[in-house]
């Protein structure tokens, strides 16, 4: 199974880390901090921090892009252009809700996925 890529918007700060979340994990904001557990690829939000502990909470992705080929782009935060939706491409038109988030260049509408020769998920956009 190919490893998920990650769309991280809608105002979160966020890292990526090869290990889960720690309650001795607290120099972070609550409520608008992600860790991404890239061994296990799990999302965790920072709920609280109670008597100098770290409560993390596992955050399930707001929605999935799925390349119906084992490759899969986890999307958390909303979406200014549509919701982002699940896609299997060769399988019909793609929605046109379906968007990407560049930090650089902003939202964009995806117009194709497909799966490359070496597994990775790639994303045509507009």
């Amino acid at each position: 199974m190919n490893q998920p890529g990650w769309v991280i918007k809608g105002g979160y700060a966020y890292c990526l880390k090869k290990a889960p979340p720690a309650t001795s994990d607290t120099g972070y904001p609550v409520g608008s901090y992600l860790w991404i557990d890239t061994a296990t690829n799990v999302a965790y939000v920072l709920n609280s921090i109670e008597d100098g502990r770290a409560v993390w909470a596992i955050k399930q992705p707001d929605s999935v892009i799925n390349s119906g080929t084992g490759g899969q782009i986890n999307v958390i935060g909303e979406s200014y252009l549509g919701n982002a939706v699940t896609v299997t491409p060769g399988a019909g038109t793609l929605s046109s809700d379906a968007v990407i988030s560049i930090p650089s260049t902003g939202e964009k509408k995806i117009t194709n996925i497909r799966v490359d020769s070496n597994n990775k998920l790639v994303v045509t956009h507009e």
